[in-house]
């Protein structure tokens, strides 16, 4: 019953973002000593903003536990003069622990921001928070906390390279936290 519920809510999903006309795209590839992290951005025409995304996104362990995500954003994009941009967003998760056999749902709001140094230094701090408590969460979970930081270098106008620290936890009912992620990350982020 639950797994058909969640198959509704992502088929919901999919067919709205079918019916928004996609642009460019971005696609962020992450490793760390056990997981590896795959997102997609898709820019939309929503409500005639050029900042709204799309987003579909992953992470996989190496015990097999995996969590998925899809969501919306809204970043203000930084002029050529401004150091700093801002967003918001909404997330759907699930995710699925192998030991203890369980699985975790959650509808999360996040904020994200990324502070460019100097023109001269073509580096970048970014991060994004993203919570979802107890009253929208569902399934074996009671909350979710998914966090990012990145220090950011760009390597071709459209490639970046990247090291932060990611964590990624589940609250659990009745049993103690999760933590799918709490690793530094290496990566990749290429602009299409």
């Amino acid at each position: 019953m639950f797994f058909k519920r969640i198959g509704r809510v992502l088929s919901v999903v999919a067919v709205s973002l079918t019916s928004v006309h996609v642009y460019a795209a971005e696609l962020d590839f992450a490793l760390s000593k056990e997981t590896a992290a795959l997102e997609v951005y898709l820019d939309t025409n929503m409500i005639n903003s050029q900042n709204a995304k799309a987003i579909l996104g992953g992470v996989y362990t190496e015990n097999g536990d995996w969590v998925g995500y899809a969501g919306l954003a809204s970043d203000g994009l930084a002029a050529i003069d401004q150091a700093y941009s801002f967003g918001v967003g909404v997330r759907l998760y699930y995710g699925s622990i192998d030991t203890p056999d369980v699985g975790v749902g959650a509808l999360a709001l996040g904020a994200t921001g990324r502070v460019k140094f100097s023109a001269g230094i073509p580096l970048a701090l970014a991060g994004d928070f993203h919570y979802a408590p107890k009253i929208t969460t569902f399934s074996d979970g009671d909350e979710v906390l998914d966090t990012r930081i990145r220090l950011e270098t760009d390597i071709s106008p459209n490639a970046v390279a990247f090291i932060g620290y990611r964590t990624l936890t589940l609250g659990l009912k009745s049993r103690p936290d999760y933590e799918v992620d709490d690793r530094i990350q290496l990566g990749v982020r290429f602009q299409f």
